[in-house]
């Protein structure tokens, strides 16, 4: 299960919830952190997925309800597409972070 992860430094990032062996972790490419190392970094997970939120607050992790949010559809030519999809790759984020996040910037600076 993908899960957004938040940072005390405010930065967000995605990683992949495994407790299939027993040892919950996240995965993130090739790289497995376990949920009680993120925990003590202060790092906490945010999902709405209840059962999954059950064990990652088992194995001591701080979890967080996820904003109500709203679908907005936009038309992008297939390059940009493939950019941004490359780009929230390379960044562990999804398009629609990197999306809202140039939006609010948009916003902020002409005063909306």
């Amino acid at each position: 299960m993908r899960v957004m992860l938040g940072y005390p430094n405010g930065k967000k990032t995605y990683g992949i919830f495994d407790d299939s062996d027993g040892n919950p972790k996240f995965v993130f490419g090739l790289r497995k952190i376990p949920v009680k190392d993120l925990a003590e970094l202060n790092v906490y997970a945010t999902i709405s997925d209840k059962e999954i939120a059950k064990k990652i607050e088992k194995a001591g992790m701080v979890v967080k309800e996820p904003a109500k949010q709203y679908t907005v559809t936009i038309s992008v030519k297939e390059e940009t597409k493939d950019r941004l999809n490359k780009a929230a790759r390379y960044e562990g984020r999804s398009v629609s972070s990197i999306l809202e996040q140039l939006g609010r910037e948009w916003l902020d600076e002409h005063g909306y």
